[in-house]
């Protein structure tokens, strides 16, 4: 027989111990010498934080794909996740999971195999030289308080806030100023973890007066948020 690319007929005679000749037999086999090949689309940066992020990638083959995976980690991490892709033909897709989507930003890379061959995407150290995109983070942290209306003369009252991120509170402070006052005072708001409760005392007033204060809070990206909303202009 032949050893062309795609099916190849094979014929042979057997030949027994006295030298007799049986009837010629045949047989088909398919000789593959082409390798998959796998292209990317590839993964704007920039992309939202804890969100899921689908990955496409589109392989073709002279033969059936036995094996489609998506290697990621988080760039700076040492070992990858491999998940197998789904093909919606001639593309294969896969999710990365929300909560592997972080500001460190992620690496990957894809791999596939047809029985015979095993080829990546990069072709050459592709755990070492991975694709790769940003992450960030547009969301700002959420606060819930419920405003003091009042205090009693020489107490201290205590501000309390809780508050909330979807990748991580950086710092709060409360800004407090006795009126007529122009400037803020600024001090750090303190966090009960189990609560996601933040707190700080304004020092108590000898006599009767008026004092103004809002919230500040930052999250690991720097985004903040004001409560109330206009901060020192409306207190």
């Amino acid at each position: 027989g032949s050893g062309n690319e795609g099916s190849n007929t094979v014929y042979a005679r057997y030949k027994d111990n006295v030298g007799n000749w049986g009837e010629p037999a045949s047989d088909s086999i398919f000789v593959d010498t082409t390798a998959p090949t796998i292209s990317a689309f590839f993964v704007d940066d920039s992309q939202e934080a804890l969100q899921p992020v689908r990955i496409t990638a589109r392989i073709r083959s002279d033969n059936p794909i036995t094996e489609a995976d998506l290697h990621y980690r988080r760039k700076g991490d040492i070992q990858y996740t491999i998940i197998p892709m789904t093909p919606i033909l001639p593309d294969y897709i896969a999710d990365i999971p929300g909560q592997d989507v972080t500001l460190d930003g992620v690496e990957y890379y894809f791999s596939a195999s047809d029985g015979r061959f095993f080829v990546t995407l990069p072709e050459r150290n592709a755990p070492l030289n991975p694709l790769s995109f940003t992450v960030v983070d547009t969301e700002r942290p959420v606060i819930e308080h419920e405003q003091i209306i009042k205090a009693p003369v020489k107490s201290s009252p205590e501000i309390i806030a809780k508050v909330t991120d979807v990748v991580g509170v950086k710092r709060v402070r409360l800004f407090y100023k006795v009126l007529p006052d122009r400037s803020f005072t600024e001090i750090d708001m303190v966090v009960d973890s189990v609560s996601d409760e933040y707190s700080a005392n304004i020092p108590a007033l000898d006599e009767l007066g008026t004092v103004a204060y809002y919230i500040k809070a930052w999250d690991l990206a720097d985004n903040f948020r004001l409560s109330p909303s206009k901060g020192d202009a409306q207190p």
